[in-house]
């Protein structure tokens, strides 16, 4: 092909340069060569944040557990990554507790979280295995970060194609788990994970459209407010029940009434609105709460009682509930 080229013979010999510039990785096997043989023989254990923005509960990570025999999940919501381990306990509790086994091996990366000496005092005290993953190498704990995917598709395309707050994130956390769990997987012959870890098929007839409106029955006094004043048990007109979004399935969903002022409800439950309200901190909470609530609901007509179901039966207290009256 060209003129010139000197012969050179092969070596059979690591070139130095070559080591250097075009040294690549050894592919991770698509499968794994181990697969546990019955629950909790292996799981793996991941965490997954910081996601932003804060949960309405105030969790910035979830932790999420997979059984490797049945690849069923569990998940939890964290607020800070130190609660690892607590959420980790209540997990192993609540799967020793269906199974009747015991937990013999755990998988996860090596995370702060999981390599921290409580943490390790906890695995050696209750006889558990645990491995960790090369730096770097999350391949090797492959399941739980497939699976950690996929929960995070699934749930950012909830939140997504229904319009739903991002706050609601760990609601569709839960639901996505709650579905992965009652639906098929390459890994399971022709089973859902719930089969396999219960041995039992799942129902499914239960579950609805993410956000859809549902109608839940009113009980007490027939308000749809919080409020529990005396006054309010002479206010009848109000609907049995009221349209709510539903955020999941029938384990884990949030009612989202239309028009609630959720501070309002704070508020009131903290403030009892039949007692005298002599701090300012706690007459600018009710006067926050009064404007947002039905005026037939905490006012019944009548002088003295109308003053007695407001704020007190002091002066001051009947003229300040006045004062709002007709904000």
């Amino acid at each position: 092909m060209v003129e010139g080229m000197p012969t050179v013979k092969r070596v059979e010999k690591v070139c130095d340069g070559c080591a250097l510039g075009k040294q690549h990785r050894t592919p991770f096997p698509q499968v794994s060569s181990y697969r546990a043989e019955k629950g909790l023989e292996l799981v793996h254990a991941d965490l997954c944040g910081h996601i932003t923005p804060k949960t309405l509960g105030g969790a910035s990570y979830f932790l999420l557990v997979v059984d490797d025999h049945s690849r069923y999940m569990w998940v939890e919501m964290l607020k800070t990554k130190d609660q690892a381990l607590d959420c980790f306990k209540k997990i192993k509790l609540s799967a020793e507790m269906e199974s009747g086994g015991k937990l013999k091996a755990l998988r996860t990366y090596r995370g702060g979280e999981f390599t921290s000496n409580p943490f390790s005092i906890f695995c050696s005290e209750g006889g558990i295995k645990h491995y960790t993953t090369t730096r770097y190498s999350p391949q090797q704990n492959g399941v739980v970060e497939c699976r950690n995917q996929t929960v995070v598709e699934m749930a950012r395309c909830m939140l997504k194609t229904m319009k739903v707050p991002s706050v609601f994130w760990g609601e569709a956390v839960c639901t996505a788990v709650y579905v992965l769990n009652r639906s098929s997987t390459k890994s399971l012959n022709s089973k859902t994970p719930l089969e396999a870890w219960h041995g039992r098929k799942p129902r499914v007839s239960h579950l609805k459209t993410f956000r859809c409106v549902a109608h839940v029955k009113l009980v007490g006094p027939g308000s749809i407010s919080p409020p529990r004043s005396p006054a309010l048990k002479k206010f009848k007109p109000n609907p049995r029940r009221q349209p709510e979004k539903k955020m999941g399935d029938g384990t884990s969903s949030s009612a989202l009434p239309d028009g609630v002022n959720y501070e309002a409800m704070e508020i009131w439950e903290t403030i009892d609105p039949c007692t005298n309200v002599k701090r300012s901190q706690d007459r600018q909470a009710m006067g926050v709460l009064l404007p947002s609530i039905p005026k037939e609901m905490w006012a019944t007509p009548g002088g003295a009682q109308d003053r007695q179901g407001c704020v007190g039966g002091g002066a001051d207290d009947a003229s300040w509930c006045r004062s709002h009256e007709g904000r």
